[in-house]
Order: structure tokens, then sequence, then C-alpha cells
């Protein structure tokens, strides 16, 4: 593999490449867009394989992956842009294959993210998976549609199976992350003149989460007031949204 230097930059030393972390002058001009830094002894480009890093960084190619990686494309994915000519046709058909196996990884951890926002719904805990589990789900998906672009530069088509299925775990996204979307803005705290008989248990930070009371909880409303300093005596504990306050009685 050998640094393909851009154009526009000045003429580097025989065999010179960058280093992990190098950075180009600020002032040289920026090579045309869609530039191939790296190529193949056999002058071909060299597939990208992580996208974290800018493309002239030796980080960002490599050899084609031997087994799925979470977070970086899977495989040899011919680089966009890349003639089609030079391009085994298998190749192609592979990165298609692969392509279509990271939208499935995403559909699968998109799903299992937020069907947990589904089941946390009402009380405190998930927000870790369903958070994290929505967000990764969705940069597979950038990043499947990167590896879709670059195999249709090449002259890959894909196939109809394919495309079914993709539309199908996209339809599956949409409808359960709307779904998790209505369920996380439902487990708003109550408003005002709500809180009576409302169940509530300590949380991080000195905080309090309501929580159905048909499970474990720490305290419970037993009325509702303007002023805190009116609540009863049994009530040494209260809960304050705006304008109001629940005066809490341990259960």
């Amino acid at each position: 593999m050998r640094f393909n230097t851009p154009p526009a930059w000045p003429a580097a030393p025989d065999g010179w490449s960058p280093q992990p972390g190098w950075t180009p002058d600020a002032q040289w001009p920026l090579p045309e867009p869609g530039w191939t830094y790296w190529l193949t002894d056999g002058g071909l480009p060299a597939p990208i394989v992580d996208f974290t890093v800018p493309a002239w960084d030796p980080r960002a190619v490599g050899a084609p992956l031997a087994a799925p990686v979470m977070g970086a494309p899977l495989g040899n994915v011919p680089p966009t842009g890349a003639d089609p000519a030079d391009v085994d046709p298998a190749e192609v058909a592979a990165a298609q294959k692969k392509a279509l196996g990271v939208f499935a990884l995403g559909v699968l951890v998109f799903l299992i993210g937020a069907g947990s926002a589904l089941y946390a719904a009402g009380s405190s805990g998930g927000g870790t998976i369903w958070t994290g589990g929505m967000l990764f789900g969705l940069v597979l998906f950038w990043r499947a549609w990167r590896m879709h672009r670059a195999v249709r530069s090449v002259g890959g088509r894909g196939s109809t199976i394919g495309r079914v299925a993709v539309a199908g775990g996209a339809v599956a996204c949409l409808v359960v992350g709307v779904l998790a979307l209505g369920a996380m803005a439902d487990d708003s705290p109550p408003s005002a003149g709500e809180l009576t008989g409302s169940c509530w248990s300590d949380a991080s930070s000195d905080m309090l989460d309501e929580v159905p009371c048909d499970g474990p909880h720490d305290y419970k409303v037993i009325v509702e007031v303007s002023d805190a300093a009116t609540c009863p005596d049994e009530s040494p504990f209260y809960v304050e949204l705006p304008d109001t306050y629940g005066c809490l009685v341990e259960e």
C-alpha cells in the first residue's frame, strides 16, 4: 500500500507516507472531493475500513476484516468512485451482502434499544440501554448506507429480496421508534393536580423518580399543597413541581 499525494500538495519524498495522527498544513489547498489517498500495490484504491479518522490517516485503510467488528464497516468494500472495470464482480456481490448484514445488525440493535424504552416506560430503569441501543443502531444504518453507496458506484444494484428486507427493517424501526418516543413522552412527571396518590422512588443525585404504585417504591404522595411548609406532620418529605408540592410518606 502506498500514499497517493494530492497534486495540490507539495511533492513528497519517494516512499513517504503520513503517520497516524499527522495533519496536513492548514495552508495547503484542499484536494478534489473524493480524492483517494491510499492505493494498493497494484495501483487500485485501498478499501476504507475506519471512517472515524481522516482519509489520509493510515488507520483509515487496511486489509479486509476477517470477522464483524462492532462499530466498523464489514469487509473489503470497494471505495466510492472506483472504476467498475477494476473491481471483481465477486467482490461487489460480497460487499452487497456485507452491507445488508450491517443494516440487519443495525435493525436488531435499534429494536433492542427501542424495545427497552417501551419496557422501561413508567420506571427509572433502561435509559442507558435504549439510548445507547437506538443511537448505535443509527450509526450502523449510516455505515450500511456508506457501504451501499460504494457498491452502487461500482455497478452493484442489489437483489429484490435485499430491497424487501431493507424496506421491512426500516418500517419496523420506524414503527417501534415512534412507539418508544411516545412512551418516553408519556413518562414525564405528573402536572399539578395529579400528584396525590402517585408513588416515587429514590434516584441518583438526590432526585426522585415517579414509579408505578403496583411495583417497588419508597414514597407515596398523600396530599398536594401550594406551600411545602403546610405538609402534615407525618409527611417529612415532599416532591416539588412548578407551583405545587406533593407531601410524601414512606411506604
